[in-house]
């Protein structure tokens, strides 16, 4: 018998390519929440410049900390939804990795809208 169920409807994500890796990655496991910033900001920066649609970033879960709450992550992906992520390029950001990294979307030459 065959079945009547539509395929599912491709994601407009970088998880669209499953087999392709993110074009750059940054890991910022055992950095403090202001170097994590600081390198942040210097790899989008870049990323911007090499064009690149999308980059992920490895914060952990946060499970290994003190008191076993994420604070990397949060605080990365707080400032990355916010204006001064929005500021360097990020369009969207998408938990991945089973929660223990961020998949940026990044604005690019192509997807910026000229006024």
């Amino acid at each position: 018998s065959t079945s009547s169920r539509a395929p599912p409807m491709p994601r407009s994500s970088p998880e669209n390519e499953p087999d392709s890796g993110p074009p750059a990655e940054l890991d910022l496991h055992g950095l403090t929440a202001v170097e994590a910033q600081k390198r942040l900001e210097l790899f989008l920066h870049a990323a911007r410049v090499r064009g690149l649609p999308w980059v992920r970033v490895v914060t952990g879960r946060g499970l290994g900390n003190r008191a076993g709450q994420p604070v990397l992550r949060e605080r990365i992906e707080t400032w990355c939804r916010s204006a001064a992520g929005r500021e360097r390029g990020v369009r969207q950001v998408e938990r991945a990795a089973k929660g223990g990294a961020l998949d940026l979307s990044l604005e690019t030459r192509r997807s910026r809208q000229d006024p």
